[in-house]
């Protein structure tokens, strides 16, 4: 998330929309940042991951067995 340029290609290419855009003023890399606010409804395609130019997404495998 802290190295995310905000290019929007995880917004664009995530086919069940995980991501919104939300600001992050005075952030040096972008004044707003995609941000996985649906995580939930993550597919675990890696769509997102295969497009972001920077490796600023990381998806957790193992999220699916936390409580």
């Amino acid at each position: 998330f802290d190295i995310c340029l905000a290019d929007g290609a995880c917004l664009e290419d995530c086919p069940v929309d995980v991501f919104e855009w939300v600001d992050t003023p005075g952030h040096p890399e972008s004044e707003r940042k995609a941000n996985p606010a649906d995580e939930d409804q993550c597919i675990d395609c890696m769509l997102c991951v295969d497009v972001c130019p920077v490796d600023a997404i990381d998806v957790d495998p193992g999220r699916e067995n936390r409580i």
